[in-house]
């Protein structure tokens, strides 16, 4: 079980004035590094079918989201080699593998961001807990829940089987502050 963070644009926390950076987990190694980056090119599917979701549930936030993007993107060259493999409007991603979260809200989140989480795997259960609206949702494999994270406490319930990996999509509020942005 654990936790992997594919950002491509990263505030390490308590350092919100300092420039982003790409996430430690893109280049603990360069063994490392090689894997993630064929991983990021494999979930390009995943990454445009989440882009059109945004856009569909959100275009005045989808379009902010491509704004913030061209901003990291030319503020990093990092960023901007990363952009040739992964489509992502968001600004990164979190694989969260066998890891069950407790009842939380997304405080890194802005309020009015979107969180995209998609989830794989072979496992049985595990629901998403809205516990404020007394709301439990399927959470199986295949399905994609869409939420705002910072303004709904949720949590994922225990589950039953094998392999659960969840694939978080997000953007934090210290990228869209760090360029003066609203999202």
């Amino acid at each position: 079980s654990g936790v992997v963070h594919l950002v491509r644009a990263w505030h390490q926390i308590g350092h919100p004035d300092e420039a982003p950076t790409v996430s430690k987990d893109y280049i603990w190694t360069c063994g490392q590094a090689e894997i993630v980056g064929r991983l990021i090119r494999d979930l390009g599917f995943i990454s445009k079918c989440m882009n059109a979701l945004t856009e569909a549930i959100d275009a005045d936030f989808a379009k902010k989201l491509k704004i913030l993007r061209e901003k990291v993107i030319a503020a990093s060259g990092f960023a901007d080699a990363l952009s040739s493999i992964d489509p992502l409007l968001m600004e990164g991603r979190c694989l969260i593998f066998n890891r069950r979260t407790t009842i939380h809200r997304d405080e890194s989140d802005p309020p009015e961001a979107w969180a995209l989480l998609f989830v794989v795997g072979s496992f049985k259960g595990g629901s998403m807990h809205f516990p404020e609206l007394g709301l439990r949702v399927r959470f199986l494999p295949g399905d994609v829940i869409a939420m705002r994270g910072q303004v709904l406490e949720h949590e994922v319930e225990v589950w039953g089987g094998h392999i659960r990996i969840s694939v978080v999509h997000f953007t934090h509020a210290s990228l869209s502050d760090y360029f003066d942005m609203e999202l």
